[in-house]
């Protein structure tokens, strides 16, 4: 083996039959910033050593790929049966002081050392192929008939859209954590359902969506991961990833709830102030906001900009003023908010194409 000559260990080991052990941890997002996976990993593998091996044997551990563990015991010491029964005690002895799920997989019988990689591949398939078992022993010999899978059910796609639709996503939480507990009780779930699964979900979150805002925007940048291959890992995963992308939606219609009800807010207040002085850093302090936001917000809403939107107020009062002739050309241009008559008339030939004159005659 490589990992013998390159340690300049005794080459007699490469005659001796193995018991491989793959331990494979499971993928999850839910590490707080503090948290460091690779410190927890190297923790695993320092336990595994102490754990599995006797005194005096070289523990041979390997990490192979990004998450997966590979031990040689050796089989004169190490009886597939006597592996199998110490990782149903690592179950309770250390697995659950970790923040991430944790596999083991015992390959079907004993083998030397040129047969390791086929033995590490036929652990690895199996390892992909599990979605269902988290924190499990998993015997090869015993576990040789793939399950009967059964055809992918489509979501209910109306009953949870009217669920979204309405707010009620702690409700469609219950109904789809339901959902996919009756696939994993089945037994027949797969990696090809999660996939599925997760793509028709993201699907009914994004058909939510109102209108291609910033807030929609930024929702579906939250929600849609860069490696997803990892949210349809297990269920575990997969159930992580629904919880926070539907704590993400509700956060999402709160805060366009909150913008549409400043944007009334304002709205009011111009109405009713068009003769004050108006500025955007008066009217954005009122709400809460800042200015340039504020007028953001204007613009997705009215198609113009928050002076704009003022400007094109105090024209459609002085234009009724206008048309009932009960007050001056003046009165109206200051009653309107312009304290220039020039500005005015400026402004309201602009948007009109005549002067006030001509629109009261």
């Amino acid at each position: 083996m490589d990992e013998i000559r390159y340690r300049r260990l005794n080459v007699e080991l490469i005659h001796q039959p193995l018991c491989p052990l793959l331990i494979q941890t499971g993928q999850t997002n839910s590490f707080s910033p503090t948290d460091n996976r690779t410190l927890y990993e190297f923790a695993l593998k320092n336990i595994a050593r102490e754990y599995f091996f006797e005194p005096g044997e070289l523990p041979l551990t390997i990490r192979v790929l990004d998450g997966f563990y590979l031990l040689l015991l050796p089989a004169s010491t190490h009886s597939r049966d006597a592996v199998i029964g110490r990782c149903r005690q690592a179950l309770t002895d250390f697995v659950t002081h970790f923040p991430f799920s944790i596999n083991f997989f015992v390959d079907q019988k004993v083998c030397l050392p040129e047969d390791l990689r086929k033995a590490f591949l036929s652990m690895k398939a199996f390892a992909g192929k599990n979605v269902t078992y988290e924190n499990h022993v998993f015997d090869l010999a015993a576990e040789t008939e793939a399950p009967v899978q059964t055809p992918f059910q489509p979501i209910p796609s109306d009953r949870w859209s009217d669920l979204l639709t309405s707010g009620r996503t702690e409700q469609l939480q219950i109904e789809v954590f339901a959902f996919l507990n009756q696939t994993k009780s089945s037994g027949t779930a797969t990696r090809e359902f999660l996939t599925g699964f997760y793509y028709q979900f993201l699907q009914l979150l994004f058909r939510q969506m109102d209108h291609p805002g910033s807030e929609d925007e930024a929702f579906r940048r939250q929600i849609t991961v860069a490696s997803p291959e990892q949210t349809f890992s297990s269920f575990g995963a997969l159930r992580e990833w629904i919880s926070n992308s539907l704590l993400l939606f509700t956060q999402s219609r709160q805060a366009a709830a909150s913008q549409d009800t400043a944007v009334a807010t304002v709205k009011a207040y111009i109405e009713s102030h068009l003769s004050d002085e108006l500025d955007r850093d008066t009217l954005a302090a009122m709400v809460y906001l800042n200015a340039d936001y504020l007028s953001h917000l204007f613009k997705k809403d009215t198609g113009s900009s928050l002076i704009n939107y003022i400007i094109d107020r105090r024209i459609a009062r002085s234009k009724e003023l206008l048309a009932k002739g009960e007050m001056s050309i003046r009165d109206i241009a200051i009653t309107c908010g312009f304290q220039n008559i020039s500005y005015f008339s400026r402004q309201f030939k602009k948007s009109t194409g005549m002067t006030p004159r001509q629109f009261r005659n």
